[in-house]
């Protein structure tokens, strides 16, 4: 009797896992489906390779082996497109420009530990999200000077934006999204001659969902689809730009785990992942966890550019660590 409910439980749960497996497999574009394979894959191949070794009859084993194959063969054309940087062929001898998106935080209440690590860093371009007024009335006085050229639309909430510039700005337009919400914007930079197009952007968070976990699926997912239309549009404006490279910078809200980000790499390049020192985790900011345990904002390539580094600059008060980057142009 004993053995025989032993039996079932093993073959309930051998059914469960293999399920959930599969489940997870055929909807990995799907918003949470997709976003819990890539979190957990190791997991899952755990439990199947330990699976795989345990179980006696030959029928459990190959289905469990078989599915072991999905999920390496899921991973390595996720690795595939994680390196694949578009057209990235610059001049044998490129000029370096360092770039930096920094989401300030609307409600950082030591805006002098942000200045200070924008000041030490120095980059030839300041992409900031959450610029409020009081952050544009101290980053023009301390500022100025450093970056001569910038074009800012700062704001009273959570979506205020600005460049700030070494190099002349040609060209600027700002972006709302479909609700009316300043979404970004877009620069032309003419850098020692060379021509550069930078989109600056801060899609649409997901922290209502967070915060009402009762309802966090359906608002989870009506997230997930404003996120995707947002850089959608974002990615529109750009493919019509055919003449100069393009960089795309800014805080996405997009976790490097979100079917979205994986959207993102089919057209372009992820330059942390290219030439990233560590694992690019810059989020949360938080004293309480110790360490960020995500990645929330990115630089990304496209075009004749070469990706020369890329690390997470671990100073500040803003809940988001800035992400500092150099490219060849």
């Amino acid at each position: 009797m004993i053995k025989s409910i032993s039996r079932n439980v093993s073959h309930l749960l051998f059914g469960c896992i293999i399920i959930m497996v599969l489940c997870m497999l055929l909807f990995r574009h799907h918003f949470l489906w997709g976003t819990v394979l890539m979190g957990t894959r190791w997991v899952w191949a755990g439990f199947l390779f330990f699976l795989s070794l345990m179980v006696k009859d030959m029928p459990r084993k190959g289905i469990a082996f078989f599915c072991l194959l999905l999920l390496f063969a899921e991973w390595y054309w996720d690795v595939s497109q994680h390196y694949r940087l578009p057209d990235t062929t610059a001049n044998t001898a490129p000029m370096n420009v360092k770039i930096m998106t920094y989401n300030l935080f609307f409600k950082n209440r030591r805006p002098d530990l942000s200045l200070r690590l924008i000041k030490k860093q120095m980059p030839d371009i300041l992409a900031l999200q959450e610029l409020t007024p009081q952050w544009e009335e101290l980053l023009s006085r301390e500022l100025s000077t450093l970056y001569p050229y910038r074009y800012t639309r700062p704001l009273n909430n959570a979506y205020g934006i600005g460049i700030y510039s070494k190099y002349p700005i040609k060209n600027n337009e700002y972006v709302y999204n479909s609700k009316g919400r300043l979404l970004g914007q877009y620069i032309f930079l003419d850098i020692d001659g060379k021509g550069l197009f930078l989109g600056n952007v801060h899609l649409s968070s997901p922290a209502v969902a967070l915060e009402n976990p009762k309802c966090f699926y359906p608002l989870y997912k009506n997230n997930f689809k404003q996120r995707y239309s947002e850089y959608a549009q974002v990615n529109l404006w750009f493919r019509s730009r055919t003449t100069f490279p393009k960089i795309v910078v800014g805080d996405f809200n997009t976790m490097d785990i979100d079917p979205l980000y994986k959207t993102i790499l089919e057209e372009w390049g992820d330059l942390y992942t290219a030439k990233g020192e560590g694992f690019g985790r810059n989020f949360p900011n938080s004293s309480t966890i110790g360490h960020p345990l995500t990645t929330l904002d990115y630089i990304f390539m496209q075009g004749k550019l070469r990706p020369i580094s890329a690390k997470v600059i671990r100073k500040g008060k803003s809940d988001h660590f800035a992400i500092m980057g150099t490219i060849g142009l």
